[in-house]
């Protein structure tokens, strides 16, 4: 939330997946309503310092999908089953 009460959109989020989890709190990111496995949407810095100590890594679901949705529409990543 900006100071005059508007909110700002989380367009400079970064969606990391908690790979492992040593303390309630890392590198300042509290950590203490998360679990191993869940998707945090943080902060291009707080995101790159879980990373850089090994307990997160990209989200790639979202691609994942993406992927999957072009080849059932017969896009570019299209798969031969012959």
């Amino acid at each position: 939330m900006v100071s005059d009460g508007t909110f700002v959109a989380a367009a400079n989020r970064v969606r990391v997946w908690l790979t492992r989890k040593l303390a309630e709190r890392i590198d300042g990111v509290d950590l203490s309503e998360r679990r191993v496995g869940d998707v945090l949407e943080l902060s291009p810095r707080d995101a790159s310092l879980l990373m850089a100590e090994g307990h997160a890594e990209p989200d790639r679901r979202a691609r994942v999908r993406g992927s999957a949705l072009e080849v059932l529409r017969g896009g570019s990543d299209t798969v031969d089953a012959g």
